[in-house]
């Protein structure tokens, strides 16, 4: 199975549907969250996610926005467009971005939007301490594999209507327990693969780690970064950490959007870069009155 991995769309209709576009034929899409936040589109942003059929996690500014996170934690730019998008999201899009789940688990693999340690904290995974974190949580996803699909404690949808509660999040009373050797993660808006070799330490050994000494080589793992998009290979003997980057807003100097493509069979992930119109998008940001700071980063993608 192909899937597009699209993160970090941030109201960006425009550089969405350019993606879109660039991953027509695959078979399913997947979004490690923060759909909202930053730009002009939220709502034809999510919108356009709802008839994908696109399984997406909570990003920190999903939560910020749907009123499950005090976005006092913001800078003041980031906080005023919070604000902003609250005023013109519908009820009904706000309360279908507070019922996203934290994490999605699938055979194989895992997606959370910041790391699987301590997810609902967001923190950041953007060097190899980060990332030991994050594989040591994988390590304990991967005894859950031989368990079944399980229920779980959830609110009532019965507000939504058919279309979020049964196609938008597929996920909202079942959670999957499977675990995998990739994780799939946004939050920085930076494309790069985490590669972690074993032997692989548990979850309290790779915390110990991370805060104390790690080896000249990151502590066995790699970092590789990939602002010009590229295809790796995936060994099976090894565990993954991929950020494709961000749709909406780049921050690894490329203004161009990011995303990628997961090939289950082949086992191959391709990051994407992706031109699109950004001063459209500029135009409609100063329209709407967003903090000019927020509109100049998009042509540098910093």
């Amino acid at each position: 199975m192909t899937y597009g991995i699209i993160s970090d769309i941030h109201g960006n209709l425009t550089a969405l549907d350019a993606v879109l576009d660039r991953l027509s034929g695959v078979d399913r899409f997947i979004c490690p969250g923060d759909i909202v936040g930053y730009g002009p589109d939220p709502s034809e942003c999510l919108s356009r996610l709802r008839s994908l059929d696109c399984i997406s996690v909570l990003g920190n500014h999903d939560a910020a926005v749907s009123g499950t996170m005090d976005p006092a934690w913001f800078n003041p730019d980031a906080r005023a467009a919070v604000l902003w998008t609250r005023q013109v999201l519908s009820e009904i899009d706000a309360r279908s971005l507070s019922l996203l789940p934290m994490k999605y688990e699938e055979d194989g693999f895992v997606v959370v939007h910041s790391s699987l340690w301590r997810p609902e904290e967001f923190h950041y995974v953007i060097s190899p301490e980060d990332a030991k974190l994050c594989f040591g949580e994988m390590t304990h996803l991967q005894h859950l594999q031989a368990f079944p699909a399980r229920e779980k404690e959830c609110e009532t949808t019965e507000t939504l209507p058919e279309k979020v509660e049964a196609r938008y999040y597929p996920t909202y009373c079942q959670e999957s327990a499977a675990g995998g050797s990739i994780c799939f993660i946004g939050h920085s808006h930076v494309s790069e693969v985490y590669v972690q070799h074993p032997p692989y330490p548990s979850s309290a050994k790779a915390r110990q780690e991370s805060f104390g000494q790690l080896s000249a080589m990151g502590g066995g793992v790699d970092q590789i970064r990939m602002p010009e998009g590229g295809r790796l290979d995936l060994n099976p003997g090894l565990r993954y950490i991929v950020n494709c980057g961000s749709v909406g807003q780049p921050r690894d100097g490329n203004p161009e959007a990011s995303c990628a493509i997961f090939d289950s069979k082949k086992m191959t992930i391709e990051i994407i870069r992706v031109p699109y119109d950004v001063r459209t998008v500029q135009e409609r940001m100063r329209r709407a009155g967003l903090p000019e700071t927020l509109i100049d980063r998009l042509g540098y993608g910093v």
